[in-house]
Parts: structure tokens; C-alpha cells; sequence
């Protein structure tokens, strides 16, 4: 048996258990089930791809706020 290390965006997370779930022979240990918090390069990216995308319509200005007072 081989153990894996999957990092997926929030996007997909949801598709990706359910895919590797519903194949026969790969067993999760829920314990090993880890959700880590994305970084703000990450987040920035991702709302970058997702603008790219047109996934997204309208500046979020709190969020952002939020964001920038982290650092």
C-alpha cells in the first residue's frame, strides 16, 4: 500500500474525496484529513486565476481590507 499527499484548492476539495472515495480499492483515514489555511501569495493568486477565469464579477473591497491588515 502507498500513502499520498494531495494538496487541491477549496474549489475542488468536495470532487476529489468523492472521486478517490468512490474507487475501489483507496481507503481515507478521515484523521489524516487536514485543511491547511492558504497563505496570502495563495489567496492572491487564486483570486487572480479566478478573475482570469471570470469566475469572479466584483471586487470584494472587505476582504481585501481584511487581507491587507493580516500583514
Amino acid at each position: 500500500m502507498h500513502t499520498l499527499h494531495i494538496d487541491v484548492k477549496d474549489s475542488v476539495y468536495e470532487h476529489v474525496i468523492y472521486l478517490l472515495q468512490s474507487m475501489k480499492d483507496v481507503h481515507i483515514k478521515k484523521d489524516s484529513i487536514t485543511k491547511q489555511e492558504p497563505t496570502l501569495l495563495e489567496r492572491v493568486q487564486e483570486a487572480d486565476d479566478d478573475i482570469k477565469q471570470g469566475r469572479v464579477s466584483e471586487f470584494d473591497f472587505n476582504a481585501f481590507k481584511k487581507d491587507l491588515d493580516e500583514l
